[in-house]
């Protein structure tokens, strides 16, 4: 996404979570959601040496092969369920560099939406 921006790597921010209440207001901290009986894990990088890289992965070619199956499947009337499945595989591919966030979390609580975080990089001033 950012190869040709001339944003170095290190200037790209990992993915976030945020939590919302029903109205989708933020809430301030990750405070609301802590509990000693119900802890969340969030896995979240960028690149193969980060921890939950090699689950992304697993998990993006797992999506690849659903989308291979239903390109291949009809309808019960005999119609394509994708109508151009050359131009959809095509369209699916996983770059080596990627941001994930993978969130582990036992029992969310009710009412509260929680959200990835992206923080548009900024380009740093180079000056001498």
């Amino acid at each position: 996404m950012y190869r040709f921006s001339g944003i170095e790597p290190h200037e790209i921010a990992d993915l976030d979570l945020e939590f919302r209440n029903g109205e989708s207001a933020r809430f301030d901290g990750h405070d609301v959601v802590l509990a000693p009986e119900n802890p969340y894990e969030g896995l979240k990088g960028s690149s193969s040496s980060d921890k939950g890289y090699d689950e992304a992965c697993r998990q993006l070619s797992q999506l690849e092969r659903r989308i291979q199956f239903l390109a291949n499947q009809s309808t019960s009337d005999g119609q394509a369920v994708v109508e151009d499945k050359n131009r959809l595989l095509s369209e699916f591919k996983v770059p080596e560099d990627f941001l994930f966030y993978i969130l582990d979390w036992p029992s969310p609580h009710l009412g509260l939406e929680v959200c990835v975080r992206w923080a548009k990089p900024v380009k740093e001033n180079k000056s001498d």
